[in-house]
């Protein structure tokens, strides 16, 4: 199967990678551009750190209604001393008067570990229109996999036709997350199995009770098995973002798992998160 790549203009999409998702920083010729720039220069000030640091750390919220962008606190607020909670609130209270945010975002505010952004629907309204008028017939027209080729190995997923980059790219990691066995229902890793069609867990053959955050969390990890996962990317992938969780909840969590498992897969990368090995295998 063969996909030729349609050069039509397709929205900024966030991907992710590592579990975590990130903002692509968008170029100077995006309408978002002003706004999000903006944003960065601002909470570097605000939070005395390098501008391309806080352009790492910014990403879209889990829900919609909680604004257009988010910056997580976890890692910020570990090294400062404070809680996350503690952090996003002192961030938004730095910011709320800030002249420069205020003429791009409607709402600055603290949820729980995360400070959340909603950007003035009216100006980011008139820098596509300034973009349309600048553009003319161009706008939006790109030279990007004109000409090009992408072959698909995989006869499985249909594709709507005209189809976008980021389309394909969305469909050939999806595919190979598959290919790597990650679509399979049944999760090893030394004497521990653990079976996503069923929710069941089991060490030896026997089984092992879990309540629903800490097979969560497992699954993550063997979903991840060899990788190092932070605990902020597992926080977000347990929780809302407007929950209210303590710093060491995670920490907790591995300590039950360990326990109820009794074999050593969850290694503890110190300064970077936990790692699932078989037994052995740990470095």
């Amino acid at each position: 199967m063969e996909a030729h790549l349609s050069t039509r203009p397709a929205p900024s999409v966030a991907l992710r990678q590592g579990g975590s998702t990130l903002l692509p920083m968008p170029t100077a010729s995006t309408p978002q551009h002003h706004v999000l720039r903006t944003l960065i220069e601002r909470l570097a000030v605000a939070a005395a750190l390098p501008e391309a640091t806080v352009a790492g750390m910014l990403r879209p919220p889990p829900k919609p209604e909680m604004g257009d962008y988010a910056l997580p606190c976890f890692e910020l607020a570990k090294q400062r001393g404070k809680t996350p909670p503690q952090l996003a609130a002192e961030l938004a209270g730095s910011l709320s008067g800030d002249e420069a945010i205020l003429r791009v975002a409607e709402r600055v505010e603290a949820a729980g570990p995360f400070l959340n952004f909603r950007v003035r629907p009216g100006v980011l309204v008139a820098a596509i229109l300034e973009a349309v008028r600048a553009g003319g017939s161009e706008y939006g027209s790109s030279d990007e996999g004109r000409g090009q080729t992408i072959v698909l190995d995989y006869s499985g997923p249909n594709f709507a036709k005209p189809f976008h980059l980021e389309e394909v790219l969305a469909r050939i990691r999806a595919l190979l997350r598959r290919s790597a066995g990650h679509a399979k229902s049944e999760l090893n890793c030394g004497a521990v199995r653990l079976d996503t069609r069923t929710g069941r867990v089991t060490v030896d053959g026997n089984p092992v009770k879990l309540t629903s955050h800490e097979y969560r969390l497992l699954s993550y990890l063997m979903h991840h098995a060899g990788r190092v996962v932070s605990r902020s990317e597992l926080v977000e992938h347990l929780y809302d973002q407007d929950f209210d969780r303590d710093s060491n909840t995670i920490e907790v969590f591995v300590g039950r798992i360990r326990k109820k498992l009794g074999v050593d897969i969850i290694q503890t990368v110190r300064g970077l998160g936990y790692m699932l090995t078989p037994p052995g295998n740990a470095s």
